[in-house]
């Protein structure tokens, strides 16, 4: 069997003139400064890997063919002291560190601008969604009490509903809804968080 998808999940293309969030010259650009650091720090990693290497040859007291055959693989006597270049590097990658750090920050304080205005343009359509959303949660309050009402007359006359001819499979979660006028029920809070965040419809 398929797995289940939820198709509120699937994402959908950006609306007509909605330029994609990788797209935007802001976050092109600090991705670009990003990349030149992690770049650098790489360099910096090889030339503490460098550093280490003399230092490795040096404490070699084999006989010399062992040791030009290690120099031949990438060691090299320094002309600097090892520690000393070692240090260095690890100068380098704090700078460059703090550097990837302060424009990490700096790209999410572009991301979350550039997400408050792209939502800008969707905001009325999204409070009409919510407010439809509201007016549904009370359509299926109101069904419900309907299938009851039908159930109480069969019942007060003395029959029972016939499932075959009245047949209800009615989601258990509908009920945990409630009525949006009832505060025991979530449908409540959610008209409650709706009047507060965007009022009540004029």
């Amino acid at each position: 069997m398929a797995p289940f998808r939820n198709p509120l999940r699937v994402a959908s293309p950006p609306e007509p003139g909605l330029t994609p969030l990788a797209e935007q010259p802001e976050i092109a650009a600090i991705d670009a400064r990003i990349r030149a650091l992690e770049n650098r720090l790489a360099q910096t990693r090889l030339r503490r890997e460098r550093a280490r290497r003399p230092r490795e040859v040096a404490k070699i007291t084999t006989p010399a063919l062992q040791r030009a055959e290690t120099l031949a693989a990438g060691g090299t006597i320094p002309s600097i002291q090892p520690g000393s270049e070692i240090e260095a590097a690890d100068q380098e990658e704090k700078i460059l560190r703090d550097g990837l750090v302060a424009l990490a920050t700096e790209r999410e304080e572009i991301v979350s601008r550039l997400n408050y205005e792209a939502s800008l343009g969707f905001r009325v359509r999204h409070v009409a969604s919510i407010r439809r959303l509201d007016a549904a949660l009370g359509d299926a309050h109101n069904a419900l009490a309907d299938l009851h009402a039908i159930a109480a007359e069969l019942a007060a006359a003395g029959y029972s509903p016939s499932v075959t001819v009245l047949p209800a499979n009615v989601p258990a979660a509908l009920y945990r809804l409630g009525d949006p006028s009832d505060s025991r029920g979530e449908a409540w809070r959610f008209r409650q968080w709706l009047q507060k965040t965007f009022g009540s419809e004029k």
